[in-house]
């Protein structure tokens, strides 16, 4: 198995690259759970965020480069994205439906991140942690997805 150094430096920005996006992710969970005033969705907005901080450290952890080269925010598309949350949330008349679309759309943007690096790790020591947390991503993105359609179907009624 190839180890964390031998990774290519396409790989090696794409995982960086996955660490942004996840730190995308956690703050934008957190921010979806002091929009909202749903006890279950802000409950559960929290856990989701504490567990994508928990796989940003896991992925730190493994990242063989100087620690001034692993990146420290989110990206730029994430903070838009929060505040896109923010409007969307204040203008929608159902804010637990509006909140869980949003949140669904990171999860499909992390996915999309998670799914491009696989195909780059293959064989390295980084892939079994990159497969592990996309399994729990495809698990929650599907929670999520399931809960919108709810939320989207209660709308309609």
């Amino acid at each position: 198995m190839a180890t964390w150094m031998e990774l290519k430096p396409a790989a090696m920005e794409h995982l960086n690259e996955l660490i942004q996006i996840n730190m995308d992710t956690a703050s934008g969970f957190r921010r979806a759970a002091a929009i909202t005033e749903n006890p279950t969705l802000k409950s559960m907005f929290y856990e989701l965020g504490g567990q994508r901080a928990r796989f940003v450290e896991e992925l730190k952890e493994k990242v063989p480069e100087p620690a001034e080269n692993i990146p420290t925010s989110g990206t730029w598309f994430g903070k838009a994205h929060h505040w896109w949350m923010d409007l969307r949330s204040t203008v929608s008349p159902d804010t637990g439906y509006a909140l869980l679309a949003e949140v669904e759309r990171s999860e499909e943007r992390l996915k999309s991140a998670y799914e491009a690096l696989d195909r780059e790790t293959v064989g390295t020591a980084v892939h079994p942690l990159l497969s592990l947390q996309y399994d729990q991503i495809c698990k929650i993105h599907e929670q999520i997805r399931g809960m919108r359609e709810v939320a989207g179907d209660s709308r309609s009624s």
